[in-house]
């Protein structure tokens, strides 16, 4: 492509360019646009889609996500669309504006039991960033006195079975994992959360997202989280799991059950006003390997706490003054969070019930509440209901990047999408440059200087115009010799001439002289009210618009001339003429 600049090219190809070479094949990229209004915008698009499919335009999509993020001035109608080539689907953009106040983000942790198979491969296969924390992550645990012996980087890439995943062991540090590498990931995009709140162990990447705890701190806490069930799961007797159940907390059949089974069945977790976890024995649960969260997990709890404990005396070591300033809602107590915890914390986190369902209304009830919130586990489990948990939910976005089994990168760009569009916290050219960390390209984008123009919407007209300039811009007649052009701004219904007669400009006037003065002629009164006449008997259209003045007949009654006017060299005489509806009474 032609160089027009260091970092400004063209988006024509040249006479030397390959007309029918391939583009190279790059990474997902954010296009967003904005316009004043609506129609403006659809237009911008269309305009920008019928110039990138002409047969000698080329640009590279780093080139174009740039211009259109970097070089653009952000109205209030937006749209956005995530796209893998340098072209414009219409029908794939996402369409919104921004609301009254800026959106104030909070994140919602996922605890265990959603993982699946291959959950983080998409995200390390197109962010080098999170593949390199995964590597770190994977660094930390293997520096520990007894580290595992997997790494997380191949649990999470590699082929496994969904009963080698759910092992208590591996399930805890590759949730936990997962959610570190997202938040990495939102914060180089600038994504920082007012609030967060996390469910069962999913307070630990909690934590971090609060400013709490450091990654590495938190994937050691998960990795004994894991290693604790393991050592003692087998000293549970009889049998015992977990199970779900859609009622309420004060549902009377849940009471039923809970009395029905007292000592075997536990209330584990308050999910939502209509969802909670039981704990007890798999003869009258039939579900998964550990009772989380009830009186059967003492002795791995106080287990869970010995593991931390022999690492230090508080496993919560602050994180950098960089990323502090989240508030965290605890569902261990159901409210915010004061101060720094100890390992008593995590042990209590794994044996006491989850009060998440009392931990999100906090959240959307507090003074200042959170109202965009981004869900961050392997697959959507939407734990916390902002419909149900708030009176406001109705004004409350909820996204959750990840689905089960099929998480796409791209759903994160969504996200990203959507704060564009509700004008929140997100930097456009964060999000892209992370995109391009995958390529082989290391220089920065260029500007493509010869996009189309902004679409302007004229629908709306704004300028008021005087008559006077409507009479002067529009003017139909040429000048005349006696009545000249009429007084701007005077209406048609009674229009007024006005006229600098000079004798030099009209020499024809010297001829006509009596007793030694130059007089204006009878005649010429006659032929400026005829003319007058004509005029504005075709602009009121009372005369055809193809007549000249001399193909029209006129009848002239009760002609009289008062008082001759003497026209004297090197004296200019005004003159004027005012024609008057006939019922007016008045002279003309």
């Amino acid at each position: 492509m032609r160089l027009i600049q260091a970092s400004f090219i063209s988006s024509y190809l040249t006479d030397d360019d390959d007309l029918f070479a391939d583009q190279e094949q790059e990474s997902s990229h954010l296009l967003v646009f904005s316009a004043n209004d609506e129609t403006s915008l659809k237009a911008t698009v269309q305009r920008l889609q019928m110039h990138l499919v002409r047969p000698e335009v080329r640009v590279s999509l780093p080139d174009l996500a740039d211009t259109l993020s970097e070089r653009r001035t952000r109205h209030f109608h937006r749209a956005y669309l995530v796209s893998n080539t340098p072209t414009v689907d219409q029908h794939a953009l996402i369409y919104g504006k921004p609301r009254s106040n800026v959106p104030k983000v909070g994140f919602i942790f996922t605890g265990q039991g959603s993982q699946w198979p291959q959950m983080g491969k998409a995200l390390v296969d197109t962010f080098p960033s999170s593949q390199r924390l995964l590597r770190h992550l994977d660094a930390v645990l293997q520096a520990l006195p007894h580290p595992p012996q997997w790494s997380l980087y191949d649990e999470l890439t590699c082929p496994r079975s969904s009963d080698h995943v759910r092992q208590p062991e591996l399930s805890q540090p590759l949730v936990t994992a997962l959610q570190l590498l997202i938040t990495d990931l939102l914060s180089t995009w600038c994504v920082q959360p007012a609030s967060v709140v996390g469910h069962s162990s999913g307070e630990i990447a909690a934590f971090v997202a609060a400013g709490l705890l450091e990654p590495e701190d938190a994937i050691q806490i998960a990795y004994y989280r894991g290693e604790a069930a393991v050592d003692l799961q087998d000293d549970l007797r009889p049998k015992l799991g977990m199970m779900a159940a859609g009622l309420s907390d004060t549902s009377p059949l849940l009471q039923q059950i809970l009395q029905r089974h007292s000592g075997a069945v536990a209330l584990a977790c308050i999910n939502s006003p209509q969802s909670v976890t039981l704990s007890g024995h798999v003869s009258a649960l039939e579900t998964v390997d550990l009772p989380y969260h009830s009186p059967f997990m003492a002795d791995i709890a106080a287990h869970y706490k010995s593991l931390l404990d022999a690492r230090g005396p508080d496993s919560s070591s602050p994180a950098s003054p960089r990323r502090r300033g989240a508030k965290l809602f605890s569902s261990v107590t159901g409210c915010e969070m004061q101060g720094s915890v100890d390992n008593a914390y995590w042990e209590a986190n794994m044996r006491l019930p989850v009060r998440f369902s009392e931990a999100v209304k906090a959240m959307l009830t507090d003074a200042d509440p959170v109202d965009f919130l981004i869900e961050r586990g392997p697959g959507w489990s939407r734990q916390a209901d902002p419909q149900a948990l708030s009176s406001n939910g109705a004004g409350i976005d909820y996204h959750a990047p990840c689905r089960r089994n099929a998480f796409e990168p791209t759903a994160l760009f969504d996200v990203a999408g959507r704060l564009f569009l509700a004008d929140g916290p997100i930097n456009i050219n964060q999000v892209n440059a992370t995109a391009r960390a995958k390529s082989a390209r290391d220089s920065k984008p260029a500007v493509l200087v010869d996009l189309p123009n902004y679409m302007w919407n004229h629908a709306t007209k704004y300028w008021w115009e005087s008559q006077a300039s409507r009479d002067w811009r529009f003017r139909r007649y040429p000048n005349h010799d006696l009545l000249s052009g009429k007084v701007l701004g005077t209406p048609w219904t009674a229009p007024v001439w006005k006229k600098l007669l000079r004798l030099p400009e009209l020499t024809w006037l010297l001829d006509h002289r009596i007793g030694g003065q130059v007089l204006f002629p009878a005649a010429g009164y006659i032929a400026m009210a005829v003319e007058a006449a004509f005029r504005m008997g075709q602009l009121r259209g009372f005369i055809d618009q193809n007549l000249q003045v001399h193909n029209v007949a006129y009848r002239l009654r009760n002609v009289t001339f008062m008082k001759a006017m003497v026209l004297e060299e090197g004296t200019d005489q005004r003159i004027m003429l005012t024609l008057t509806p006939e019922d007016e009474r008045a002279d003309s």
